[in-house]
């Protein structure tokens, strides 16, 4: 009797264990393209408990260091507890103007939905009496002494836009490379150690919102509740900057239409959670679902021939 008492215990045992293993096997891991303070990991962190609900499904975020990140998910190839958060430079950006970018979204992942799309503020720091874009154009044509400006990264789709700007507007500026990342700007911005730059607008609200910065610009369909005044890129003709920065999530190739469907569904659902858009969108962002994984994949063609013929127009190739 004792001997069966003990392997009955082993036995639940090991199904215990069994079960313990499965369960944390199956834990969804969510790669993010950027660290925690950017824009799209802020967005997943806000979607997060939501989207778990909605899988049945534990979560765990794992937070990128930059568009190197996106060849991880080559490596996920049929993972189906595997996603990936990215944006408009890494996705639609690099593949299609940098040769060393060994990524290519239509083949190695499998795109779900876009999420989120965010306006990117051109802003200038506070005490040079600049307060306009048309200000800052006439200092342009009647300086010579060029103000410095940051793109945030060299594989950014913040350098696109600043050459559209200082092409199509004669806007003299210089550039200034020893700053990367855009809380690192931000920092920068606030101690007027550089005078311009472009990034989305969760990074941007806080410095105008404390004095430190003046919105001059913004890539958006139309003008931003948070920054009314501000006139569109393309009210001064930028007609190649339609709209500024999204953000989406991808799977890796190879996993199962089922699977597809069913983060399709969890992410939409997600979205349309009163508490996640309203926390979302008091950063400045949009909530913006595709309508399938169809339309996401052929939206992403869309811009990357888009951004292609943009680079070509203002001679940008992003070779590092």
């Amino acid at each position: 009797m004792m001997i069966k008492i003990k392997t009955f215990l082993l036995f639940l045992s090991f199904i215990f264990l069994t079960s313990s293993f499965i369960q944390a096997d199956e834990t969804l891991t969510i790669l993010t393209t950027f660290a925690e303070t950017g824009s799209s990991s802020k967005t997943i962190k806000i979607m997060k408990d939501k989207l778990a609900e909605e899988l049945d499904q534990n979560i765990n975020i794992k937070f990128g260091s930059g568009s190197s990140s996106a060849l991880e998910i080559i490596n996920e190839r049929g993972n189906e507890n595997f996603i990936y958060i990215s944006t408009i430079g890494v996705v639609s950006l690099l593949p299609n103007i940098s040769p060393n970018f060994k990524f290519d979204p239509s083949i190695d992942t499998r795109p779900i939905s876009r999420t989120t799309s965010t306006p990117d503020v051109l802003i200038i720091r506070s005490g040079l009496g600049i307060n306009t874009i048309d200000q800052l154009i006439d200092y342009s044509r009647n300086n010579d002494e060029a103000l410095k400006y940051s793109y945030i990264a060299p594989t950014s789709i913040h350098r696109l836009e600043f050459a559209g700007l200082i092409n199509e507007l004669g806007l003299n500026l210089l550039l200034d490379e020893s700053l990367r990342g855009s809380a690192n700007v931000m920092k920068a911005i606030r101690e007027k150690n550089i005078d311009l730059a472009m990034t989305t607008s969760p990074y941007v609200a806080p410095l105008v919102n404390d004095g430190d910065a003046i919105p001059l610009l913004v890539a958006h369909p139309l003008r931003i509740e948070i920054f009314p005044n501000v006139p569109t890129m393309l009210e001064y003709n930028l007609s190649s900057f339609p709209h500024g920065s999204w953000a989406g999530i991808f799977a890796p190739a190879d996993i199962s239409e089922k699977r597809i469907e069913e983060i399709y569904i969890a992410i939409n659902r997600t979205l349309q959670d009163s508490q996640v858009k309203e926390e979302i969108e008091k950063l400045g962002m949009s909530i913006s679902p595709s309508n399938s994984p169809n339309e996401f994949f052929e939206y992403i063609q869309e811009e990357g021939n888009r951004l292609k013929l943009a680079s070509e127009k203002y001679n940008l190739s992003i070779t590092d």
